[in-house]
């Protein structure tokens, strides 16, 4: 069928305002669709972090979690902790819920010292914050540290001359619970440290028994690490104010 030439711009016209109207109108059921995802998205987002938000500051509370932390850490470690506070925290760790701890002491019952030194506190510090990834550890055989910070904090490790150390504060079987001997405990595949962050830490090393000192003051450090079976893996990098270090040796009488 022939189409008559006066007809044709007529029929491309047509044919254009059809294409026109057909990309308006799904332009518009497009924008509908974004507009009613952004919306859901949005409604679950306010959702979520009201109910982060509920958890944090109405359940979780530092008054209900702290006599509970402390407990749990008393019975567990062989050593003594005190705090002020501790806070689950979300949105200063985003996207990942941690832990942070105010004012603490920990203090090693393995080494009991009433001298000025005070040789059986192991760490005191202003601030901690703790972000662990649990589920890979429980599913997965890993041990994942997502952020350690210490800010303002005070590293005592000691080993007397007898070798007891204030860092021996893991409690032995004897002191625990026995545990069914046909259990096997999870071995650990994987470490991955993602980042540790020291701020104006003092840390100091004194082993009476190799007669080796070392001090460093004012450390800022950031650290990273990965061990895994086929390869290890270590960043680092560090600033401090001073730096001690001496190491005493002895002659015996066979060497006089």
């Amino acid at each position: 069928m022939s189409v008559p030439i006066a007809s044709i711009p007529r029929l491309v016209e047509q044919t254009t305002d059809e294409f026109v109207y057909e990309r308006k109108k799904m332009n518009k059921k497009l924008r509908k669709t974004i507009r009613l995802t952004a919306i859901s998205l949005g409604a679950l987002l306010t959702v979520f972090l009201l109910a982060v938000t509920i958890v944090v500051n109405f359940i979780f509370t530092p008054e209900k979690l702290t006599p509970v932390v402390l407990n749990v850490a008393n019975q567990s470690l062989n050593a003594r902790l005190q705090m002020k506070s501790v806070e689950l925290t979300f949105f200063s760790t985003f996207p990942r819920f941690g832990l942070k701890v105010t004012d603490g002491v920990l203090v090693s019952k393995a080494i009991n010292d009433t001298l000025w030194q005070k040789t059986d506190s192991l760490v005191s510090f202003k601030k901690c914050v703790v972000v662990v990834n649990p589920v890979d550890y429980l599913m997965h055989d890993k041990i994942s540290l997502r952020y350690l910070g210490l800010e303002d904090a005070s590293v005592y490790a000691f080993k007397n001359k007898e070798r007891k150390s204030n860092w021996d504060i893991v409690k032995s079987t004897e002191e625990t619970v026995e545990e069914d001997t046909t259990s096997q405990k999870p071995q650990i595949q994987e470490i991955d440290i993602n980042r540790v962050a020291l701020k104006r830490t003092n840390v100091t090393f004194d082993d009476r028994d190799t007669r080796v000192y070392a001090r460093v003051q004012n450390l800022n450090m950031n650290l990273k690490a990965s061990l895994k079976k086929d390869y290890s893996m270590l960043a680092l990098e560090y600033d401090n104010e001073n730096l001690l270090f001496w190491h005493l040796f002895l002659l015996s009488s066979s060497d006089k």
